[in-house]
Order: structure tokens, then sequence, then C-alpha cells
């Protein structure tokens, strides 16, 4: 078996989507932002659903509608995406990095409430946890935590449609806000990128419309209303979405159920592959997991090991490198290499594997088969 090239990732376009763009585009009046919106509320009974063009924005808008100022502080899991603090720091804030747990790659909540109790002071406003695909937190304890010291929580979560935590889907559960995308994407390859902004509350769903609408208050997007009227009401942002990618996401959200069983069934297939191997450790399967990311740890030489797979033409990925590690945070905070302990070690192991819907399962087999060959001589 020989495969050239097989991505960390490739999106999925199938007749459907190709059919519904056509459709949609020779009778653009009847489709909108308003329709993935109503979409979202539908499928997890939520009050309030706001689409922006991707999670930056999301954060950027979450952040101002929270009222997040200058020298506010901003806590969030060291290992986030780097999206996360630069939001932040957009809005001359300081992100808080609070380290992982040793036995996954979520935010310790121990350490979060160690440091609230040691720290706390008025300025910090939210905490940004990034949901890790692997073992899900107690939600009800971080819950407890945040009301307890007046910290709004919200939730974010990339290509994670379908995840369930105690039989409730992950979007429905106890936060203040909640941003997710349906869709994989690659910062260089982006195809109809879109984020979702969850909430119950209607005044803050309100302030989310308006700053992604250059200020202009709700009253003037309605169906019924004179086009040409319009009013400011603050200063804010055109975040509206264009009609491409509302159809592509429309399409997709239709096909995620299948989606995600696909990616449950590499799952699978990587974890009864992979075990007991020498140098591999990987968690345990969970059919319960919809598995956006498949993680390994690589017990040295992780980085040697990822290039010897690109040289079998297999791509592979990393979820994420430790942010007080990176060189603008490290250098504007001053942070030492050792100071989050957890991190700094699991980020010398981990490795993230392919893992789409339309990856074939030929594709999958190879990769099993060159990590057990790798492994097999690895020193």
């Amino acid at each position: 078996m020989d495969f050239k090239d097989i991505p960390f990732f490739a999106p999925f376009i199938d007749d459907t989507d190709i059919n519904n763009f056509t459709k949609a585009l020779k009778n653009t009046q009847n489709i909108s932002s308003i329709d993935i919106e109503n979409r979202f509320k539908e499928l997890f009974a939520v009050e309030h659903c706001v689409a922006v063009p991707n999670i930056s924005f999301a954060i950027k808008i979450a952040l101002e509608v929270y009222g997040t100022k200058r020298g506010d502080e901003v806590m969030m899991s060291v290992c986030s995406p780097v999206v996360l603090p630069q939001a932040v720091r957009h809005l001359d804030c300081k992100p808080v990095f609070i380290d992982i747990m040793i036995d996954n790659y979520n935010m310790d909540i121990d350490k979060f409430e160690l440091y609230l109790d040691e720290n706390y002071h008025k300025k910090i406003k939210i905490l940004l946890w990034a949901v890790m695909p692997n073992i899900l937190p107690d939600i009800d304890r971080l819950e407890k935590i945040c009301k307890k010291y007046k910290i709004k929580l919200v939730k974010i979560a990339t290509n994670m449609l379908g995840q369930k935590q105690d039989n409730i889907d992950t979007p429905t559960q106890k936060a203040d806000m909640f941003i997710l995308t349906i869709n994989k994407q690659l910062s260089d390859k982006k195809i109809a990128d879109i984020a979702f902004v969850l909430t119950q509350d209607e005044t803050t769903a309100q302030k989310l419309y308006i700053q992604k609408s250059n200020g202009l208050p709700m009253v003037y997007q309605g169906e019924r209303e004179l086009d040409y009227l319009y009013d400011v009401q603050t200063v804010a942002h055109d975040f509206h979405i264009d009609i491409l990618s509302v159809i592509y996401n429309l399409s997709q959200i239709e096909k995620y159920e299948a989606y995600m069983q696909k990616r449950v069934e590499i799952a699978k297939i990587y974890c009864e592959k992979l075990r007991n191997l020498k140098h591999i450790t990987i968690k345990k399967f969970d059919k319960n997991l919809v598995y956006s990311e498949f993680i390994i740890e690589v017990d040295k030489n992780r980085d040697a090991f990822a290039r010897e797979l690109k040289t079998k033409g297999i791509t592979t990925g990393l979820h994420y490198i430790p942010l007080h590690l990176l060189s603008y945070y490290k250098e504007k905070y001053s942070y030492k290499i050792t100071q989050y302990p957890n991190a700094l070690k699991s980020f010398s192991k981990i490795l993230s594997l392919p893992i789409y819907e339309n990856m074939s399962y030929g594709q999958v087999d190879f990769v099993c088969e060159q990590i057990i060959k790798l492994d097999a001589k690895w020193i």
C-alpha cells in the first residue's frame, strides 16, 4: 500500500454541496445568515445564535459585549489556540494562563480555582475555555467557580458538533456564551469559515448583533422593515456572513452526524492498531467522543518522528504549543519555560494524526502501518 500524500486535513465537498451552491446562487434573495442562525437555535434548543466570519471575530465581539476594557484580565488554558490570547491583546487586555491537567489536555480546574483564591481582583472578567477533544472536564464545577467570582464563562469548541457530556449537547451546557465552528479549517486553506455564538441571554444577544452589524440595532434588520432606513447606536464592526459561506455551512450541518461517525470509526482503528507500541501512547477509545482531533504521544524525539512520517507523505498537526513558549508572550510577560510544567511535559510528546470524514480507510491503514514501522526502529 502506498499513498503519496495524506494531508492533515482536507475539506469534503460533495455533489450535494455543489447543487446547493447552484440553487442558492440562482435565488440569493431567499438566503441570509438568519437561516444558519435559526438552524443552530433549532439544533441546540438555544434562544439566540449570532454568526460571524470566524473564531477571532467571535472572541473579539464577545469580549466587547462583556465590557472588557484596557488592563482587564482574561483567563484561559496555557494550551489554547493562539487566536484566544491574540483577541485579548487586541483590546489591550492581559491573557492569564492556567496549566493543563497531567492526564489530558484540558485546563486544570484545581489550578484555575487556586489561582483565583490567591490572586482574584475585580479586573479578572472572563474565562475563555477552549474545550479539548478528549476527556471533558467537570463543567458544573467550572460554572460554580465562575459564579463565585462573578467571571463570565465563554466556552469555545472547534469542529465538535455532536459532542455530548452526560448525554447533553455540549453547547447547551452551562455557560454564559458558547462559540463553536462546524467545519475544521487550516489557516491557509479556509473554506466558508463561520463561528457561531450561542447564548440564552437576550440582552447579550442584542449586543452581539449590534457589534457585528456596524452598530445598527436589530430593528433595522427585520424582513418587514425598509432596507434604506438605518441608525448607528455604537462603534462596531461589519462582521456579516457572505451568502456562499451560509450555503456551505447549511449543507454541511445536515451531514454532521455521518461525518462524526466516520471520525469515530477512524479513531477506533487508530486505537486498535496503535495500542501496545513501545514509543507511542494513545488514550483509550471512547465511543462518546466526536474525535475532532486524534492525539498521540511520542515518548522521545517527537519532531523527528513527525518528519519521518512526512517523508512517507503523512502530514501531522500539533494541538497546541503552550502559549508561554511563543515569542511574543514569553517576552511580553517574562514567562519561564518551566512555569507551566504539565503543559511543557505534554508539549514535548503530543502529535495529532490525520482524521477527517473523507479520509479513506486505506489511508488510515497506511498511517497505522507507517507508525508501527517507525515505532519498531525508534530509539
